[in-house]
């Protein structure tokens, strides 16, 4: 099985494809993780305005309201997109004053707005005041509170292996669906079928050969990020923890990549083609991905057992609650353990093909 697997590994590396999404992988991560490395700790405004500038996310440049003040919060906000409509300053008084003497909810705001007044979606004020944009003041506290729990290089690492789970998701299509399609070619078939290799070991050596490469890749992406965050702590007197990248990347990028790779190769030796995996693989994913709508009107993220990846819906420094990381600790073990039985369903698929 060995030297199945470091002939296929140095066949990856020749692969076009894996090269491409080798290059196309490390530019993308260090793009996007580059401002948070860059402008944190903020040392000025405009470090702020280029956080929000260079990420496309607003909220990175937020701090989180409590949860006793966003109604408060959202109502002043709701105020304040009434007074940019143009609505006379009697009738905003009106309009807050009831809300508050009827105890309403977003929902009945919104129902109320829009057959009295006609203005529609007042519950996005609700929805985008779980943050708050914070001055540079405001912000360096944040930042200076949440420091004294974690180092910087935890609460950056949360934030790349959220990001390189993702684009590992779509690295792995890139490679796993056609690992095995040259073996169906009739040559090829005759020479597998002279050949006495078993089946669990020919298809876990030609599986763990081509992840081998993709597992260096990550290691290559995880070294040039633990070299940046030493760079940049020991410039700005920031904590960092050399291991954290890699304890993220185990944790939160590894399951994902080991259940997708074997989920890809049990679709392809199944269906002995691999672009009969492909649909299913990115429905899957998509799946994966689906936000719900709660009653009050925010989107949430959610942590399903078998969701093939998932997110830290959170700003770059705020805690992750503890329901949700049992959650994301259940969705690890169960990925874990269904990457157990796609290798016994690729084995055993391959074995039904050679019979």
């Amino acid at each position: 099985m060995i030297e199945i697997m470091w002939f296929e590994a140095k066949q990856t590396f020749k692969n076009i494809a894996f090269l491409i999404g080798a290059v196309f992988l490390l530019f993308t991560i260090i793009y996007l993780c580059k401002p948070y490395i860059n402008y944190l700790p903020p040392k000025s405004e405009q470090d702020l305005i280029q956080i929000v500038k260079e990420t496309g996310d607003e909220e990175d440049a937020h701090i989180p309201v409590r949860k006793e003040e966003r109604y408060d919060f959202a109502v002043e906000c709701l105020k304040e997109n009434l007074i940019k409509s143009g609505m006379k300053d009697e009738t905003i008084k009106n309009i807050i004053d009831k809300i508050y003497t009827e105890n309403m909810s977003f929902d009945e705001i919104d129902i109320y707005l829009l057959e009295e007044c006609r203005i529609s979606g007042a519950s996005n004020n609700y929805i985008r005041a779980k943050s708050k944009r914070a001055s540079l003041e405001e912000t360096k506290l944040f930042i200076a509170n949440a420091l004294e729990k974690e180092p910087f290089s935890a609460y950056f690492a949360q934030r790349y292996a959220d990001l390189l789970g993702i684009l590992c998701v779509f690295y792995v299509l890139m490679i796993f669906p056609f690992l095995f399609g040259s073996d169906f070619k009739k040559d090829m078939w005759d020479l597998l079928h002279t050949k006495s290799i078993k089946p669990w070991k020919y298809v876990l050596g030609k599986t763990l050969g081509a992840l081998l490469a993709i597992l260096s890749v990550l290691v290559l992406v995880g070294s040039v990020f633990s070299i940046w965050l030493q760079i940049k702590g020991a410039n700005f007197l920031l904590p960092i923890n050399f291991f954290d990248i890699w304890k993220y990347t185990a944790w939160w990028v590894l399951p994902t990549v080991l259940f997708s790779t074997f989920l890809l190769v049990a679709l392809s030796l199944s269906f002995r083609t691999g672009i009969a995996a492909v649909p299913i693989y990115i429905a899957y994913f998509l799946w994966s991905g689906m936000p719900h709508k709660l009653s009050d009107g925010s989107v949430f993220l959610p942590v399903n057992p078998f969701f093939m990846y998932i997110r830290y819906p959170k700003l770059l420094f705020e805690d992750v609650d503890v329901a949700r990381l049992e959650a994301i600790f259940v969705n690890r073990m169960t990925l874990i353990s269904l990457t157990i039985v796609l290798v016994w369903v690729s084995i055993k698929a391959w074995e039904r093909r050679i019979k």
